[in-house]
């Protein structure tokens, strides 16, 4: 099934709710291609066997997870054995010797099964959540440790939909186990799948590498040199302009089909491998490659989501105390000159300001951070930092159309232009290229007297609600 926000997440069958608190289940994930029909539980080398899925009147699909609820029956820590029927009824497997715990996960693949005890979980130390900004917080501190499963425990009769509890996190898709419900108190766990990018810092973080898998692997392969080109720049705003340009310069934009996969929730175009490795991404590809490249390089980066006219994925940037936004997905869509490719910079390290009009998103999510509210010296546009050390410039702003088209005509003048970014507040006269164009040209004319045609081009993007507009020119 789909969720709010445009990921898929799998379909679950919670456990019954009861009126009061009881062990917690045994989950069961079936990670296999085929369904499992019985899930056989005895106790040791008894051969007397129950089917805990028996009151599914059916078979467990693939991909499907299912909570079985403890049995009475059923001894703490009792050894027992296990027994895994497939629907071809062929395909049977069987593991020994397991130590029966409320709460453990029972994994079940093709031709093997795996059993986890760590999912036990010890409620009394849950904090209790009861409105999203405080399952917020608590969720973006337990994705940040990359906890493989997340328990929450929801009080006051609030409750978030799964997608919801994981939002805005480095959380790619998630399976939600309903554990008991209570009064107005439920209990859940969550069992998050992670973005690549999330797992490769979680892991070069804590010195974890060695357990990578192979694709995780390349991907880190990739973004190590990227990295490495980025730490030498000198200041944090342009390590953060160099991986900015170096991933839209290596990525084209490429819109999931989600009913091409609707089953896969981590397609290499929605994650870092689409940019680092294919060269092609949608946002959440973008969004997962600035995280993971930019938390290697020292910077503070969040995930974000929200809608403009469809659901969209893009990131955060802490400077400072002061949270801005990051959306590489829309800035890439620049233009071509002279077969070199130029790039947008409106969202980069934006405030609310220019965010929100033409996004929005839960501000219930904020809680925890500052966010900026007015344009800045960490703003593209609007930064001190005007030369960048590998002959790029960040913009530069103007206090009018006026002056900002002025200071451009002499340059052309000159011919020491060969492109400029600048931000001016937003005046009706000059928002459109041909009225920008033919200023321009009066300016240059009244001090040379001279042809204004010097071959150049000029770009505008501007909105009555942004209060400003970005000029780019270039020959």
């Amino acid at each position: 099934m789909k969720s709010p926000n445009g990921i898929f997440i799998a379909a679950l069958i919670a456990a019954g709710c009861g009126n009061a608190y009881a062990e917690d289940p045994v989950f069961i994930t079936n990670h296999a291609v085929e369904d499992v029909c019985r899930i056989m539980i005895a106790p040791a080398r008894t051969e007397k066997w129950t089917n805990i899925i028996g009151n599914l009147n059916g078979c467990l699909p693939a991909g499907y997870n299912y909570a079985s609820p403890w049995r009475k029956s059923w001894r703490r820590n009792e050894i027992s054995d296990i027994r895994i029927v497939y629907r071809n009824e062929e395909g049977t497997v069987s593991y020994e010797s397991v130590r029966l715990t409320p709460g453990m996960m029972i994994n079940i693949r093709d031709s093997s099964v795996d059993v986890d005890n760590s999912f036990a979980v010890n409620w009394n130390s849950v904090p209790a959540v009861g409105s999203t900004a405080e399952l917020a917080l608590y969720m973006r501190n337990e994705t940040g440790k990359l906890k493989k499963y997340i328990p929450v425990r929801y009080t006051g009769g609030f409750r978030a939909a799964s997608i919801e509890a994981v939002d805005k996190t480095g959380v790619a898709t998630v399976t939600e186990f309903q554990v008991s419900k209570t009064g107005r108190e439920t209990r859940v766990v969550y069992i998050p799948e992670y973005y690549p990018g999330a797992r490769i810092v979680h892991a070069v973080k804590n010195n974890l590498q060695h357990l990578l898998q192979r694709d995780d692997l390349a991907i880190l392969k990739a973004a190590e040199p990227i990295v490495e080109k980025a730490l030498k720049q000198p200041t944090l705003l342009q390590k953060e302009l160099y991986l900015h340009d170096a991933i839209v310069g290596m990525a084209k934009y490429r819109p999931v089909d989600f009913s091409e996969q609707s089953s896969d929730f981590l397609a290499r175009e929605r994650t870092a491998a689409g940019v680092l490795l294919d060269g092609k991404a949608n946002c959440q590809g973008f969004t997962d490659a600035f995280y993971l490249l930019g938390s290697l390089a020292g910077l503070n980066v969040g995930y974000w989501t929200g809608e403009t006219s469809e659901n969209h994925a893009w990131n955060t940037v802490t400077i400072d105390g002061l949270t801005y936004f990051v959306d590489i997905t829309v800035n890439q869509f620049g233009f071509i000159w002279n077969n070199v490719r130029y790039f947008s910079h409106i969202y980069f390290n934006s405030p609310r300001e220019i965010m929100e009009v033409n996004r929005k998103w839960d501000k219930n999510y904020e809680a925890g951070l500052k966010i900026a509210e007015k344009t800045d010296g960490n703003y593209f546009y609007t930064t001190p930092e005007y030369e960048q050390t590998d002959g790029k410039k960040f913009g530069i702003y103007y206090s009018s159309a006026e002056e900002g088209l002025r200071a451009i005509a002499a340059q052309l003048k000159g011919e020491r232009l060969h492109m400029a970014n600048f931000m001016t507040p937003y005046d009706p006269k000059y928002a459109e290229v041909k009225s920008a164009t033919a200023r321009i040209a009066e300016y240059i004319d009244s001090h040379s007297g001279g042809d204004a045609d010097l071959n150049y081009k000029i770009q505008i993007k501007s909105d009555p609600e942004w209060k400003y507009m970005f000029f780019t020119v270039y020959r």
